[in-house]
């Protein structure tokens, strides 16, 4: 399951192509792109939007033991 569409509504662990991706790929390399948007969607997590939530939410939850604990962010 894959979102395809003009604007990219970043929702969580569903990958996103963008139309224009699309048309511009011949059909035989279809499944190749939606394996790698895939891949990457996934290994994309916005852990600032994650802690500010828990931070907001969870009063006097230790945020720097579960950013101990969390895999490094990518660059």
């Amino acid at each position: 399951m894959c979102e395809v569409g003009i604007y990219n509504q970043e929702l969580y662990g569903i990958p996103y192509i963008p139309i224009s991706k699309l048309f511009d790929i011949s059909s035989d390399k279809l499944d190749i792109l939606l394996s790698l948007e895939t891949v990457e969607s996934v290994m994309s997590v916005n852990y600032d939007a994650i802690y500010a939530y828990l931070e907001e939410q969870l009063e006097g939850f230790d945020l720097q033991l579960l950013k101990k604990i969390l895999p490094k962010k990518r660059e």
